[in-house]
């Protein structure tokens, strides 16, 4: 990706980050790091099952960072203090 790191995927998630990268530059290094990759094949989806798989892949993030400490699940009170504030105009 060309975005900025924010959080640290999950170890079997391969992100390589190259911030202002050009749309080449990328494809190139996805490329490379595809023929360092042993196991790595193409696989075709369907509409359902790539959704699934974004699915899959957000869940999987959502729970690591999560049992890492990063994303600490909100308890009642808090989510409802959350709710009870305005929402933002930005």
């Amino acid at each position: 990706t060309n975005a900025k790191r924010r959080l640290d995927p999950p170890p079997e998630h391969l992100v390589a980050y190259d911030q202002g990268a050009t749309v080449k530059e990328l494809v190139e290094t996805h490329a490379t790091r595809l023929n360092e990759v042993p196991y790595a094949r193409a696989v075709v989806l369907d509409e359902v099952a790539q959704r699934q798989f974004v699915l899959d892949n957000a869940q999987r993030t959502l729970e690591y960072l999560r049992d890492r400490g990063v994303w600490v699940p909100l308890n009642d009170a808090e989510l409802d203090r959350l709710r009870s504030l305005p929402a933002s105009k930005g």
